[in-house]
């Protein structure tokens, strides 16, 4: 059976709350699955990372060649989080090698943290027709 974005978006929370120890609280770092995430419910963000006192940060992924994963990530920007009433400023496009749609469920997890083949950038703005992307061509190709 295939994974769904939506189920290898939980276990990048997953990933994420294990780097980062006070992301460990479930109410910091929520995936798609999370309801009530931003005012306009239609743009439910895949991943939100909501720490106090910081703007919240949008992640948008997409499997490989992810089309549209640009412009979903700038999609979010400067829309507001529910949980922190902050306004995202930042949001990663991060495309997921196609090899994880197959990946057995118990080995998604084990396998997602020691990864070196996701490519991303970032779009830093107030708004989806203002924003700096880095970098400003391409894709960074890491984990």
């Amino acid at each position: 059976m295939a994974n769904s974005e939506i189920s290898i978006n939980d276990k990048i929370v997953d990933v994420f709350r294990a780097i980062n120890t006070d992301w460990r609280l479930y109410d910091q770092v929520s995936s798609e699955n999370s309801h009530g995430l931003l005012k306009k419910k239609a743009l439910r963000p895949d991943i939100l990372i909501i720490e106090p006192g910081v703007p919240p940060i949008c992640v948008e992924t997409e499997y490989e060649p992810g089309a549209s994963i640009e412009a979903d990530a700038a999609g979010r920007l400067g829309e507001i989080a529910v949980k922190s009433g902050g306004m995202i400023q930042a949001a990663f496009a991060i495309k997921i090698p196609t090899r994880f749609k197959a990946l057995s469920s118990p080995k998604l997890l084990a396998e997602l943290r020691k990864a070196q083949d996701f490519e991303y950038c970032v779009l830093s703005g107030s708004s989806p027709t203002n924003y700096v992307r880095w970098p400003a061509s391409g894709y960074v190709r890491e984990s």
